[in-house]
């Protein structure tokens, strides 16, 4: 009886060792999504970036854009007389806000950004052709963000994986990470894209920072987190979808408050919404040319 039990109980160990050593306990809990999933994913997902790249769209829609700066303030001679520890003073935040008119007009190849400028930091006003006024973040043409990852001329740059399925937008949907391959690494914007379980279009895009044309890491000293970068497509019309928020953040390491300066910059963020769609033309067209005739 000692020997089948001490056996049983080797047996039990083993299993056990089984699902914790070299990740057992993730593989085994990972969803049964196999290769043939994921090619059905890409090549509807794949379908619909291509009539979003091939339509034709002019639309006005109102662009609300705030931004934020987080500051930790010390006070210098508590600081000296505490031994460097310093007392914090409650955080100060400071913010602008700006409020236009944004038109965008897409013609095949052609694409036309428009600001109108209605209000900046509470006060009216009016300016045609006005520039984004941002300090930190700039964000252009994000309704394009899906075709650069998904369209289908595109994917053989990309190797993909099926992460989970979950809901975004009050829709389910499948979470993709999305990679370079290495041989077209330097294909911009990659990370995480949340794919619609039934229409197979575009919900949300989590970039990592990482891969936005011009971005470089800073120094310690100055942002050892990378910046978030999150688009929202929320707004549908035609079987396309228009972007409701995309997000900028970024946190800084306070690394000043041993030193003389008074303030600490702990956290920047700008962050855009749209609403009011006017849509003057949405044609989802996508044209074969017959060389036959």
């Amino acid at each position: 009886m000692r020997t089948r039990a001490r056996g049983l109980a080797c047996i039990l160990g083993m299993m056990i060792f089984s699902l914790f050593a070299d990740g057992g306990v993730s593989r085994r809990m990972q969803p049964p999504w196999n290769q043939p999933e994921l090619e059905e994913i890409l090549k509807k997902s794949g379908a619909y970036c291509d009539r979003l790249a091939h339509s034709a769209l002019y639309f006005v829609c109102r662009e609300k854009v705030e931004e934020e700066s987080h500051y930790e303030i010390y006070n210098y001679w508590t600081h000296r007389e505490r031994g460097g520890l310093g007392i914090p003073i409650p955080p100060t935040v400071h913010t602008d806000s700006w409020v236009y008119d944004y038109q965008l007009i897409k013609q095949e190849n052609r694409y036309e950004e428009n600001r109108c400028l209605l209000e900046e930091n509470g006060h009216l006003r009016h300016e045609d052709h006005a520039r984004l006024k941002t300090h930190f973040f700039y964000s252009q043409r994000s309704i394009l963000g899906p075709v650069g990852l998904l369209r289908t001329e595109n994917q053989e740059s990309y190797d993909y994986r099926i992460l989970k399925k979950e809901r975004a937008a009050g829709r389910k949907a499948w979470v993709l990470k999305v990679r370079p391959r290495e041989a077209a690494s330097h294909n911009p914007n990659y990370g995480k894209i949340w794919v619609d379980a039934e229409d197979f279009s575009v919900l949300k895009i989590e970039v990592e920072a990482d891969s936005l044309a011009g971005y470089n890491r800073p120094r310690i000293s100055e942002a050892v987190f990378a910046p978030t970068v999150i688009h929202l497509y929320g707004i549908e019309k035609s079987g396309l979808r228009f972007p409701s928020e995309t997000l900028f953040s970024q946190k800084y390491d306070s690394l000043n408050r041993y030193s003389k300066r008074r303030s600490s910059l702990t956290k920047r963020s700008t962050r855009f919404t749209y609403s009011g769609y006017r849509f003057f033309t949405v044609e989802v067209d996508v044209r074969v040319k017959d060389d036959t005739v």
